[in-house]
């Protein structure tokens, strides 16, 4: 009986204190700024970001793009269609499309057709990430 008592206080200590961490929570809330991606997806919208470009040294014409997404941009991606087993497979199909309309409509202004390279090179990052070469 003295376990199954004090099983019962400690039970109700957890809900009272539960009560007083919403109450704070609701009186003094986080200070921390949210992020563009946080507010994004609170909000239900897609996002996608450049988080870094890098450039080998001298060589202005190769680089890398490290992008970030939600759930949100991927769901987007496959209402227009593109397909993968992984989230990474259809940002790297989407960021192809983008390279490739890229230099058509520069090319298409000079009224020539370039055969360009169809493909990246991506290597997986931490937290969803991707970077693109």
């Amino acid at each position: 009986m003295k376990n199954t008592l004090h099983g019962e206080r400690i039970n109700k200590m957890g809900k009272i204190k539960n009560i007083f961490t919403k109450v704070k929570n609701a009186v003094f809330p986080s200070t921390k700024a949210k992020t563009a991606k946080e507010i994004a997806t609170a909000n239900g919208e897609s996002y996608i970001n450049v988080i870094q470009v890098d450039f080998p040294e001298g060589d202005a014409k190769r680089g890398s793009f490290e992008l970030d997404w939600n759930d949100k941009f991927i769901d987007f991606l496959r209402e227009n269609g593109y397909n993968g087993k992984e989230d990474e497979d259809l940002v790297d199909a989407w960021f192809n499309d983008i390279a490739r309309n890229i230099v058509f409509e520069a090319n298409q202004a000079d009224k020539a057709i370039v055969e360009a390279p169809t493909t990246t090179k991506s290597t997986k990052l931490d937290e969803g990430r991707k970077e693109y070469s």
